[in-house]
């Protein structure tokens, strides 16, 4: 998973513009990315579904990709499929 970590923090993605859909996959990418370092460390505690790693990420006050609090278990799911985890 390493290896997919193109960019490291929000503030060097690319900046998300309404010129078409392939900047908004380009921007759920880039954050996808921000949050794989946080779902390794998860996954390193054994915490491995997608209900666990929502509960987890919840308790550490990470924040979802539309910027939320509170995390399901289909938010991590399509973080993970975005980053092929």
């Amino acid at each position: 998973m390493a290896a997919l970590r193109q960019f490291v923090s929000k503030s060097e993605c690319p900046r998300w513009t309404r010129s078409g859909p392939s900047s908004r996959a380009e921007q759920a990418t880039c954050t996808a990315h921000r949050l794989a370092l946080e779902v390794e460390a998860l996954r390193a505690e054994r915490i491995t579904t997608p209900q666990g790693l929502a509960l987890a990420l919840t308790e550490r006050g990470v924040a979802t990709p539309r910027g939320s609090i509170i995390w399901t278990h289909t938010t991590v799911a399509q973080v993970t499929e975005r980053l092929g985890a």
